[in-house]
């Protein structure tokens, strides 16, 4: 062997060497060499010695059974590794190179008992250890996870809190994450320092635990939060007229705070500087949290924000200066409550140029004269289902408005909105409206849905149609469960779906009309075109229940008929067995006998003519008598058998 082929054969052996070593796609595995991923999911593995591409940034092996961590300490270039669903107890420097910089590591749904220790190991981003056995929490530095961004504890039973600070001034902790525990106090020896240093704390979730102290500085040294969510986060209180003072108060300092949510918390009330500490919120939500009332002022400190939500709750009263300087709100909900239009009509809401929706739902509403004072030039959205309201008379004001619901009040007429030229929806649903109406809506937008289910209309405004042919419009009008009668006799309404014939209107009415009459649908409206020249058709319910007698009586009628034929048919036949009714004479019966006697004496051929001789003269004798002959049908068979042979 010369030099070139031992050359030849080392370099050969070195690039196998290389490949072996580079590693292949592992058995059971999905490998992308494009985005680098190593993908081995739901595969039942239990233990990991395979070699992958050292260029992989993604293992994904999730729903395995790993009881210890899988061997990854060989790969820098790791950025995301998950974990979820396995069977692992413990988690450690070891598992992975110390240089790699794991951007998401995703340990859900083990058995840890313990944050994983990274301590001179990779560096971790964000950390999910959602569902997994953490009773205790130490500070965060403890774990060696000081470059931690995301830190997810949710499900874990955690109720302990060890060290004076959960996070340092060096800490990067930017989102912490603790719902569903059983967190009662955070504080470690009784002392509230826990986020003293937290100051790049962004983002805390807390709800569903059980916080005891609801007027506790647990959260000051967080200066710098943005979302705080603590839904469902406190015990229910014991609330009584002695302890109206020590209300709910925001635990701690922050005029970054922009999102705060504490609805399902039974806090019955408010302390007077309750929201202090924030005075650049932008959402609030206090929904279900077993509010009776308002105190004056309790909402002046949070004049930013936009979006409030004070639904389900028990508030009647209301001051008339509450909501006096939020001049930046979008949105007002107060669905579910106990409003009473004398409480609305002295309040104050002049200053909210920029209001958006108002949700007034399911409250005890009247009349919308609260709204006389005011001019809202940007609202868009007006909820008032489920009210008393009688009458509304100031809707055309808002010309902005794009969604109008009044589902389930007192109206009797369709409102005046025909200056709403943006409308797209309207929904007067279950109310009392017995007209149908449209000289409120002509000048409104080309295209709107109108929901008039549920009413007692019965009839059409006769120049209806013929307002509606001047428009160029398209029309969506829900008239279900309506008791409309028809309109096919009248003569108005035929000269009007002429003219409507030869425009572009459109006024659709959906399929699942009920009428009161036959033909109201086809002629009324047509489900796909315009409105056209038709002719009545019956397809009530009504006349398909007439029709149905009829066909009935008809069938009867023939199976009468066709039973007294078959009678009559029997009892002629009947007639003809017995003769007439008429008893054998002498002399057919000594015919008869004679023939039988004959029959026996003579040959066939004899038989034959003098049988046919007897027959000539029975047949004579019956014609001189006027009847039929009965003729035994023991006799004539042995002679009709004897003819054909």
């Amino acid at each position: 062997m010369d030099s070139k082929d031992i050359a030849a054969s080392v370099c050969f052996i070195i690039a196998l060497l290389s490949t072996t070593l580079a590693g292949t796609c592992p058995p059971k595995c999905r490998c992308e060499s494009a985005t680098a991923k190593v993908l081995c999911r739901n595969k039942n593995i239990l233990k990991w010695n395979n070699r992958i591409e050292k260029n992989t940034t993604v293992v994904d092996l999730r729903n395995n059974k790993f009881t210890t961590c899988p061997a990854l300490s060989q790969y820098k270039n790791l950025q995301t590794v998950i974990l979820s669903n396995n069977l692992l107890t413990s988690v450690n420097q070891t598992c992975f190179n110390e240089s790699a910089v794991l951007k998401h590591l995703d340990l859900s749904y083990n058995k840890l008992t313990t944050i994983p220790n990274m301590t001179g190991g990779a560096e971790v981003r964000t950390l999910n250890l959602t569902a997994n056995q953490i009773l205790e929490l130490k500070t965060i530095a403890i774990y060696g996870l000081s470059q931690l961004r995301v830190l997810i504890l949710d499900n874990n039973g955690l109720a302990i809190f060890s060290g004076e600070e959960l996070l340092q001034h060096d800490d990067r902790l930017e989102v912490l994450s603790l719902r569903n525990n059983n967190i009662k106090c955070f504080c470690s020896d009784l002392n509230a320092r826990l986020f003293s240093s937290a100051i790049s704390l962004r983002e805390l979730y807390v709800s569903n635990n059980t916080l005891v102290e609801r007027n506790s500085k647990w959260l000051i040294g967080a200066s710098n939060l943005k979302v705080l969510d603590l839904r469902a986060a406190y015990c229910s209180f014991n609330y009584s007229v002695e302890n109206a003072d020590e209300g709910w108060e925001f635990p701690g300092h922050s005029e970054s705070l922009f999102s705060l949510d504490l609805s399902q918390n039974r806090l019955h009330t408010f302390g007077l500087g309750a929201f202090s500490g924030c005075k650049n919120l932008k959402s609030v939500n206090l929904t279900n949290c077993s509010l009776a009332e308002f105190q004056p002022g309790q909402l002046e400190d949070i004049k930013k924000v936009n979006y409030l939500y004070i639904d389900h709750n028990s508030i009647s009263n209301i001051t008339p200066t509450l909501f006096f300087g939020l001049s930046e709100l979008k949105v007002l909900s107060m669905e579910q409550n106990k409003l009473h239009s004398s409480t609305l009509s002295e309040l104050y809401l002049g200053n909210m140029h920029d209001l958006e929706t108002i949700n007034f739902k399911n409250n005890n509403i009247k009349n919308l004269d609260f709204l006389d004072k005011v001019s809202f030039n940007n609202l868009s959205t007006l909820l008032l289902d489920n009210n008393q309201l009688s009458r509304i008379r100031n809707l055309n004001k808002f010309t902005s408005l794009k969604v109008v619901s009044l589902r389930n009040n007192s109206l009797n007429f369709i409102p005046n909105i025909n200056k709403l030229t943006k409308l797209e929806r309207v929904n007067l649903a279950q109310n009392n409206i017995s007209v149908l109406d449209f000289d409120n809506f002509w000048l409104t937008s080309s295209s709107v849905t109108i929901n008039l289910t549920g009413n007692k209309i019965t009839t059409v405004k006769r120049g209806l149609l013929n307002t509606l042919s001047d428009y160029q419009t398209t029309w969506s009008v829900n008239l279900m469960d309506n008791p409309l009668r028809c309109l096919c006799s009248e003569k108005w309404f035929k000269e009007e779906t002429q003219r409507l014939e030869y425009n572009s209107s459109l006024l659709r009415l959906y399929e699942n009309i009920r009428f009161d009459c036959p033909g109201a649908n086809d002629m009324f409206f047509n489900i796909s075109y315009a409105l056209e020249k038709t002719e009545c058709l019956f397809i009530h319910r009504d006349v398909l229940i007439v029709l149905g007698c009829i066909i009935l009586l008809l069938v009867c009628c023939a199976i009468l008929a066709i039973g007294m034929t078959m009678g009559k048919r029997l009892e002629r036949r009947q007639r003809t067995n017995t003769g007439g009714g008429r008893m054998q004479t002498d002399s057919e019966k000594k015919l008869a006998s004679d023939f039988n006697e004959k029959r026996t004496d003579h040959s066939p051929s004899f038989m034959v003519a003098e049988k046919d001789q007897h027959l000539k003269d029975a047949i004579s004798l019956s014609n001189l008598k006027g009847s039929m002959v009965r003729l035994d049908n023991e006799n004539l068979k042995p002679f009709f058998r004897e003819i054909y042979v």
